[in-house]
Parts: C-alpha cells; structure tokens; sequence
C-alpha cells in the first residue's frame, strides 16, 4: 500500500468511519502524521532488522467488507480448535467485524463492554491515542480503525471469569483490519484477557493491531496473547500500557504462525510501586520472520520489570528480540531483568537480539543477559542410548527449553492448549500422544 494509495482510501471512506467529531479529528491527524513519515525503513535503528516492504507494494484494503455468510462455519472450527466454548463467552470478530454485530456481550456488575464504534460514536470517554511519535504503524491503524472492543472495569471490581477476544482472518487475500483494545482498570480491580490472533489460510493479508492499557492505582491485569496466523499472514501489533501507584501487570506472548510478525510492547511505570511481568515465546520457521520490540519506562522510583523472551529458530526462520528498559533521572530503588535465550535448530536459522539499559538514575538494580545456542550433542546422545530416536530426542530437549515459558500461562485450559500447539510444531511429534 503506498501513502498515495492510502490517502486515497482514506479521502474516500472517511465519511463512512464510526466516531464523533473528535474522533474524526483525530483520524485526520493520525492520516497526517503517517503522511509525513511513511512506512518505517531499514535505516532506523529499531527497524534495521525487519523490512515491510510486503506491505508498502501490497494494495491491502484497511476497511475490508463484512465476511461472507459461508465463512461462519470455518469460525466455529477456530472456536473450536482453541478449545473454547459458549461458557468462555468469546467475543469473536472475522476480518475485523464481530461476528455479533456491534452488540457485545451483556456488561457485568463493575465491567463495562463496547465495541470500538459503539464507543467513539458515543459520549464514552474511551480515549483515541494523538501520540504518533515514531509510531506510524499505529497512526494508520487510528486513522482505519472501525472495530474493536472497549472494556472498562470500575473501582474495586473483580472479574473472575477471563475475556477472551478471538480475531479470525479469513481465507480472503489481501484485507487488513486495523482492531484496537481499549482496556480501562479502575483502583483495586483485576481483570484477565486472553487475545487469540488466528486463521488457516494461505492468501497474503495483514492484521494491524492497537492495543491501549490504562491502570490505576493496585489493578491488576494478567493478559495473554496468542497468535497463530496462517503462513502468509502480516502481523503488526502495538501495545501500550500506563500504570498508576502499586498496579501489575504480567503479559504473555506466543507466537507460531505469521510471515511477518512485528510486536511492539511499550509499558510505563508511571507511578511508584508499578510493576510488570513479560514473557514470551517465538518459534519462526520456513521463511518466518518474528521482531519483538520491548521498551518499558521506569519513570517513578520504586518500580519492578522482569522480561523473559525465549526464541527457538527452525530452518530458515529469523527471530529478532530487543528489549530496552529506561531508568528515568530520580526513578531510585528500580528492580529490572531482561532474559534472552534462544535455541537454533539448523544452520540456517537466525536470531539477532538486543537486550539494553539506558539509566540515569544510580541506586538501581538492573541485568540483562542474552544466549544463543543449539541442542546440546551430550543430552541427544543420552537419550539415543536409551532407546529414544533423534527426531524425537530432539524434540523433547526442544519441548524442556520452551516449557519454562509454557508454564507461566497459568489458566490451565490456555496452557494445555498452548502446549499442544507448541508441541505440534516440534521434531518427532508424531511421538508425543505416547510420551504424554
């Protein structure tokens, strides 16, 4: 998609865009703001490892149509597939468009739910982002967003019960919905959300995600996302998060499909006593390029940020981890780790990792390490010697370096799900429903 392409598409359906005049106004602004920069290119830093020329010369549809009517049952079989059923009350969206019109699921006591267009074509004071410094990606998302979910969770409420919001992409080519995540959590509430990015099919198309998190003082939110996208599939996803006095954060990341996957997780610790936890693992294989791109910001004194991102590099895969953390002047008593390991299995696999730190504070407790190696020959040998063939030695040895990750997803329907895909992908899984 080039500017003048998109500029095009922006004159011609701005008119039909969900929101209120305030809204409109802030379409307008994020339309300029991309305008004045384009697509990120190789020459910045933080995008030296990864090039979106895919999407600069495909002429992808920011506002794609409704599905058709057949795709429904092809839905219900992704539902399915993650496991999930009516109890678990996803909230379900194809191409960008609920599957149940703009109504959402019925509010609950303390926890308000609407969809993105309902919301900006309201008074709710759901808030659209005007900061687009260096974040031209999520400039056009603002500019095309016409769905998406909004969840508000009043002072003092506890949602028990996790929200899982499943964004399928059709077999349909060349369609890129743009849904954006508000999240609001008032003082002393907690919430979990489970994000499933998923779809089988094998025609270029591109999700371009925006998911804004604001919380107040001692909230708690645990959110996990998973993706799964078909091998063609584009997938561009910013994730911002604000946190007030004592409030945590933990934030879980699997990726396993995708041909071009860029996460961008920035996370503020605006607040003293804020704190975070991320991890994740990637697994990009076959011409597979997976970038995550982490900042979080120590702005108040007091505060904890532990990364932990583990990669695992299949044949002619490229995996990319960098993380930054940023002590701010005056942030004292600062706990921060950051973790990057990562196993290649082939000699055409490849990882570039970058973890850093940047403070400017100076009592601090702060590391960083990254590894990168492959299975150990010792360890494969001694399975072989006990009966165990090589595919399925190696991938066990596989499996016991992804399974530290795996068992932080601590709702246990999702971990038992994520193992099995994860196992799904691994050497020797033709074994594994006997070895399990």
């Amino acid at each position: 998609m080039t500017q003048e392409y998109l500029q095009d598409q922006f004159r011609t359906r701005l008119k039909d865009l969900p929101g209120t005049a305030a809204i409109r106004a802030a379409r307008e602004n994020a339309m300029s703001s991309f305008n004045a920069v384009g697509y990120p290119t190789r020459k910045l830093e933080d995008w030296r490892y990864t090039d979106l020329k895919p999407l600069a010369t495909g002429e992808f549809d920011p506002v794609p149509d409704s599905p058709p009517k057949d795709a429904a049952v092809r839905t219900q079989q992704l539902i399915e597939e993650l496991g999930l059923n009516s109890e678990d009350s996803p909230i379900v969206f194809v191409d960008g468009h609920p599957v149940a019109g703009d109504q959402m699921p019925t509010s609950q006591d303390g926890l308000k739910i609407l969809s993105l267009a309902e919301a900006w074509d309201s008074a709710e004071e759901f808030a659209a982002d005007n900061e687009f410094n260096g974040r031209p990606l999520a400039a056009l998302n603002m500019a095309f967003a016409v769905n998406g979910v909004c969840l508000r969770v009043a002072d003092g409420t506890q949602i028990d019960q996790p929200i899982h919001l499943v964004f399928i992409a059709s077999e349909r080519p060349y369609v890129a919905p743009q849904p954006r995540i508000i999240i609001d959590l008032g003082s002393d509430s907690t919430l979990r959300i489970v994000e499933h990015f998923i779809g089988r099919g094998q025609c270029s198309a591109w999700t371009n995600v925006v998911t804004q998190i604001s919380q107040q003082p001692r909230s708690e939110l645990i959110l996990y996302r998973l993706q799964e996208h078909g091998r063609a599939h584009l997938h561009t996803e910013l994730l911002t998060a604000k946190l007030a006095e004592d409030a945590k954060l933990k934030l879980g990341y699997l990726d396993l499909g995708g041909k071009l996957v860029r996460n961008d997780i920035q996370v503020d610790l605006a607040k003293p006593g804020a704190s975070c936890e991320l991890f994740g693992l990637f697994m990009p294989a076959d011409g597979q390029h997976i970038d995550n791109h982490i900042r979080v910001d120590h702005t108040a004194p007091r505060t904890v940020s532990h990364e932990t991102f583990r990669g695992i590099i299949g044949d002619r895969g490229h995996g990319v981890f960098n993380g930054k953390v940023v002590v701010h002047r005056n942030a004292q008593k600062i706990d921060a780790t950051q973790s990057s390991d990562n196993l290649l299995l082939s000699d055409h696999a490849e990882i570039d990792t970058k973890p850093e730190l940047e403070i400017y504070a100076d009592d601090v407790k702060c590391s960083h390490g990254a590894t990168i190696g492959q299975l150990d020959e010792n360890q494969l040998f001694y399975l072989r010697s006990r009966g165990v063939d090589n595919e399925t030695a190696r991938g066990l040895l596989t499996f016991a370096f992804a399974n530290d990750i795996l068992q932080r997803f601590d709702l246990p329907k999702l971990r038992e799900h994520v193992i099995r895909r994860v196992l799904n992908q691994l050497p020797g899984r033709q074994q594994w429903d006997e070895l399990l």
